[in-house]
């Protein structure tokens, strides 16, 4: 039990790692706020491709927990758009690397569904197509879709979750928010049970 208690998931960031004795507890669920421009998404980036490096050595160093799998959720952004950056801001040489060792699910269909913009701006598919999608989803619900993707993540993974302010303002004030609130606290129950690291955006 002692040497469960000693475990850390590493952020990878050489700076902050040493701060939290390795990293942080398995299932644990790091919020990142702060405005624009603030750091996050470089917090998450520098993160993602440090860890995909220690993979790739194999030298995670002792009571360490390399996340197995890095798990990608995305409401607003496409996959290739968040490849591109990282590349840019690392080492265009990584983007293939970075394609393999990230896991992404794209769910800004579903997101933008229901929202005013176009569909032709987000989707694929004719205009039939892209309405019949969109009848099928507007019986659903954007938390239910993001339930059951991170349903799917495997155990000692690291999950990216970008993000909630794409979710949470269309919910404030309805009874919708408090579907919100107990997706949250389930997130976290499912984090600890399943050793799953989370940062949310």
């Amino acid at each position: 039990m002692h040497e469960r208690l000693r475990l850390r998931v590493p952020t990878g960031i050489t700076s902050l790692d040493p701060l939290l004795d390795g990293g942080a507890p398995p299932g644990s669920v790091v919020l990142l706020l702060g405005e624009h421009g603030a750091g996050n998404v470089e917090f998450v980036q520098t993160s993602i491709m440090h860890l995909a490096t220690l993979k790739r050595s194999g030298k995670a160093g002792e009571h360490l927990l390399l996340p197995g799998r890095i798990v990608y959720v995305t409401l607003t952004r496409m996959r290739e758009d968040i490849l591109r950056e990282m590349a840019l801001s690392f080492n265009p040489d990584l983007y293939t690397q970075l394609e393999e060792e990230i896991v992404f699910y794209d769910l800004s269909e579903i997101y933008f569904d229901a929202s005013i913009v176009p569909p032709g701006w987000y989707g694929e598919g004719s205009t039939i197509e892209r309405l019949q999608k969109k009848q099928r989803r507007e019986s659903g619900d954007i938390l239910a879709d993001v339930a059951r993707v991170l349903d799917g993540c495997p155990d000692n993974s690291l999950l990216v979750m970008d993000s909630l302010t794409g979710i949470a303002p269309s919910l404030t004030g309805s009874p919708r928010w408090h579907a919100f609130i107990a997706f949250l606290r389930g997130l976290q129950q499912a984090a600890k049970r399943r050793n799953i690291a989370i940062y949310l955006l």
